[in-house]
């Protein structure tokens, strides 16, 4: 497999012609909007978790699955914050946006330190194998059964979420595309790899 870390390894891509300007315009951050966006979200995560734990403790059972069904929507997008606080480009602080990768990442059992690896090559070289595994294609279009399962939810699921959590914080990489982003000879990378890992399962 071609070494993904070769930093002489380019792609001639098609850069659009934008002001300098107004590029640094799009790209601005700012710790004010970040923490409406993120705390908003947070709160919302927080509040139906309360709300489902409230109607299950105190009898309600008819709306437990209603509030349950609507936390599980909530945290389903936890990844979706974990994406865009690793490009950092939510908070103008790197310790807001650290603060808050960490946290969206336990919630939802996001992996960040291998989201991270994966989705910076994924950007450099996109759908250009072997660089980018995160994207592969063709794309395999989900089934209806497979539709329901990821709609909703899988009874075998948590099982594949535990046991991947396991393997990496053991430092156990079963497939390519792990192996070759937290490679022998980044041994940093795959501590740290580990110690997300271990702090999730152990949280």
């Amino acid at each position: 497999m071609a070494d993904i870390h070769d930093e002489r390894a380019t792609i001639g891509w098609y850069r659009t012609p934008i002001p300098g300007e107004t590029l640094q315009a799009l790209n601005a951050r700012s710790d004010l909007k970040g923490l409406l966006q993120s705390g908003g979200y947070l709160a919302l995560v927080c509040c139906t978790a309360a709300a489902s734990l409230w109607s299950a403790f105190t009898g309600y059972w008819y709306l437990t699955l209603f509030l349950l069904l609507l936390h599980g929507t909530c945290c389903t997008f936890t990844i979706n914050a974990v994406h865009e606080l690793c490009h950092n480009t939510v908070f103008k602080s790197k310790r807001l946006n650290g603060f808050f990768v960490r946290v969206f990442g336990f919630i939802g059992w996001n992996d960040w330190e291998w989201f991270n690896a994966s989705h910076a090559n994924h950007h450099r070289y996109t759908l250009h194998p072997p660089r980018d595994g995160e994207v592969v294609l063709p794309i395999v279009l989900l089934s209806r059964k497979s539709f329901w399962k990821t709609a909703f939810w899988s009874p075998r699921g948590p099982y594949h979420l535990v046991r991947a959590a396991v393997l990496k914080a053991r430092g156990c990489f079963e497939d390519e595309w792990t192996r070759s982003i937290f490679p022998e000879d980044k041994p940093e990378a795959i501590r740290r790899l580990k110690a997300w890992n271990r702090f999730v399962l152990i949280g």
